[in-house]
């Protein structure tokens, strides 16, 4: 950012051009196949916490943090109403239809 803006004439000095970056190891996390969902979903019966919590990653398309703000399971457990939760990333309200899962 500083050499965009040395480069553009709003600095006159980089004072970070001999900071080296640092190096780190990324992490991430394993994608599931489509086999691994249904295992998933062959191992933990309809309605518990732990598949309703699979269908709110599957088919809301939410980051993880939203899912967690949605609340615990067991609210919504057999409610076919909408979820509604806010994007903590963009702060935008939305409201999508959980199936019973």
């Amino acid at each position: 950012m500083f050499q965009y803006a040395f480069e553009h004439g709003w600095r006159q000095d980089n004072p970070v051009k001999d900071i080296k970056m640092l190096k780190y190891r990324k992490n991430p996390f394993p994608i599931w196949s489509e086999e691994d969902i249904r295992i998933f979903e062959n191992f933990w019966p309809i309605g518990s916490r732990a598949r309703l919590t699979l269908a709110r990653f599957l088919y809301t398309g939410q980051r993880r943090s939203d899912v967690i703000r949605m609340g615990p399971a067991r609210h919504q457990k057999f409610r076919p109403l909408p979820a509604i939760t806010r994007s903590q990333k963009w702060s935008v309200t939305l409201e999508k239809l959980i199936r019973n899962c």
